[in-house]
C-alpha cells in the first residue's frame, strides 16, 4: 500500500508510515509526542529551515481552525487535516495590519477636515502610503487636501513614494534618503539618484516598477510556505 506522509503537530517533524496504519495512534520519532495517523494521505508540507524546526519543537499548541485538532503554533499545516495553518495565520496578520492602516487613514482624514474647517488651521499635511491605507489611502488624503487648498507632502523616499509625488499635484518635494543604498533592499532596481539638473524619475516598468531580487530573498528567507 502507498505510504502516508504527515507532520507532527508538536515539533513539525515529517513522518511517513505505511497506509495500513491509517487512523491509528503512534509517537513522533523526533519528540516522542503522541500523533494521530491521518486516514488519507496528506501532501508534504513546505520547506523548513533548521531554525524553523528548532522553533517548532518549543512551540505551544493551539487548535486547528478546521478540524479543532491540536497543532503547534509554529506548524505549517495541520497534521490531522492538512489545513494550511501558517498561511491562514499570515492572512489574519495581514488583515489586522490593514485594519490598523485604515484606522490611521480615518484619523488623519478627520484631522484634515477639522483643521480646514477651523479657520484654515492646517497649512500642510505630511503623510505616507505605508501607514495611511496604502497608495490609494494616501491619494485620498492628497485629493481631500487639494480640494481645500492645502499642500500634501509625501513622507519618505523610495520608488512607491516617488510615483506618488509625481501623481499628486499639491506636493512640492520628493524626500530622497541619503545614502539611498541604506534602504535599497531586496530589489534589482538601480539606486534612485537625481540627474545633473536635480530631477529624479520613477521606473517605467509595469506596475510601480519594482524588480525583486529573488535570489537575495531566497538567501535570507526564514521559511517558505507553499
Amino acid at each position: 500500500m502507498a505510504d502516508i506522509t504527515f507532520r507532527c503537530g508538536k515539533c513539525g517533524q515529517s513522518i511517513e508510515v505505511d497506509a495500513k496504519y491509517a487512523g491509528q495512534s503512534a509517537s513522533c520519532p523526533a519528540c516522542d509526542a503522541p500523533v494521530e495517523i491521518p486516514s488519507t494521505p496528506i501532501p508534504k508540507g513546505p520547506k523548513r529551515t533548521a531554525r524553523a524546526h528548532a522553533l517548532a519543537k518549543t512551540s505551544a499548541l493551539t487548535k486547528c481552525p478546521a478540524c479543532k485538532g491540536q497543532v503547534a503554533t509554529a506548524a505549517d499545516i495541520c497534521p490531522h487535516c492538512a489545513y494550511p495553518v501558517a498561511r491562514k495565520q499570515a492572512e489574519a496578520v495581514a488583515r489586522e495590519r490593514n485594519k490598523a492602516a485604515t484606522k490611521q487613514l480615518l484619523v488623519i482624514l478627520i484631522v484634515v477636515l477639522i483643521g480646514m474647517g477651523s479657520m484654515a488651521a492646517v497649512d500642510m499635511v505630511h503623510a505616507d502610503w505605508y501607514l495611511k491605507g496604502g497608495i490609494t489611502g494616501l491619494l485620498k488624503i492628497a485629493h481631500l487636501c487639494e480640494a481645500n487648498g492645502v499642500k500634501c507632502q509625501v513622507h519618505a523616499g523610495g520608488i512607491e513614494n516617488l510615483h506618488l509625488a509625481c501623481a499628486i499635484r499639491n506636493t512640492d518635494f520628493h524626500e530622497q534618503i541619503v545614502p539611498e543604498e541604506t534602504f535599497h533592499l531586496l530589489v534589482k532596481n538601480p539606486v534612485l539618484k537625481p540627474d545633473e539638473g536635480g530631477y529624479i524619475s520613477p521606473p517605467d516598468r509595469p506596475g510601480i516598477g519594482l524588480e525583486l531580487d529573488r535570489d537575495l530573498i531566497e538567501k535570507y528567507s526564514y521559511e517558505t510556505l507553499d
